[in-house]
């Protein structure tokens, strides 16, 4: 039987995937950059999401694409599968059922993008970026996620569109930890307050490595409640 079927889950809740992460309303710690980048998105900006790998950067892209698809033609983007994609044929190509059966346009939602590991993007790509951007009937909105800001390899003028819209993801703080297992696996769950503290730590505030130290400790002794002496007996 899996682990969280032993503590009454139907699911795995320190899942660190993230589209069952959004689906399933698991995005938890970071509601204040959301809510920034739903602002940003709604004025028509361009912004960059940076921080370290594991910090948040795709579920946070990815929670704001989802949240935005009934407002806007809301495209997500693996900049690392698709590294010369260009934004006018995907507008052009997302045309309605209704409008082909009508054979004439329709009133057309904005177009949001959201690029994920843009590191990836070819000059070219971010060159057009900037350009298309400025039209917006074309592209409303463009967010562009990477470890680092010079890790776009476009020259100074993207990124002084960009300005100060930029979200640079930290490291979670032990509240923000012990927030993050509270609304994955509820008050009072399979972990002591010790081991949630040991967990933040051995995690280094890193979201993605918290949960999957969490989750190998809950395989490793579910269904029981998880104490620090337990962790201290799992391997490093």
């Amino acid at each position: 039987m899996e682990w969280f079927r032993q503590y009454g889950f139907g699911f795995n809740p320190l899942t660190t995937n993230v589209q069952e992460t959004i689906e399933r309303g698991l995005f938890t710690a970071r509601e204040a950059e959301l809510g920034l980048l739903q602002e940003f998105v709604d004025s028509g900006e361009m912004v960059l999401v940076t921080g370290e790998p594991g910090v948040g950067k795709t579920t946070l892209i990815g929670n704001a694409h989802y949240l935005n698809r009934g407002k806007y033609n809301s495209f997500f983007v693996m900049c690392s599968e698709h590294p010369e994609f260009d934004v006018l044929p995907s507008v052009k190509a997302r045309r309605t059922f209704l409008e082909r059966l009508m054979r004439k346009p329709l009133p057309q939602k904005e177009n949001v993008f959201f690029l994920n590991e843009t590191k990836f993007l070819d000059r070219f790509t971010g060159e057009a970026l900037k350009t298309q951007a400025k039209d917006k009937t074309v592209v409303k909105s463009v967010i562009c996620a990477c470890v680092h800001e010079d890790d776009m390899q476009v020259d100074d003028a993207f990124l002084d569109r960009v300005g100060d819209r930029v979200i640079r993801l930290k490291r979670l703080t032990k509240s923000q930890s012990e927030e993050l297992l509270d609304k994955r696996l509820g008050k009072g769950n399979m972990f002591s307050s010790d081991a949630i503290t040991m967990l933040h730590r051995a995690s280094k505030g890193n979201p993605r490595h918290l949960l999957e130290k969490a989750e190998l400790a809950a395989i490793e002794y579910a269904p029981r409640k998880i104490s620090t002496r337990m962790l201290e007996r799992m391997p490093k």
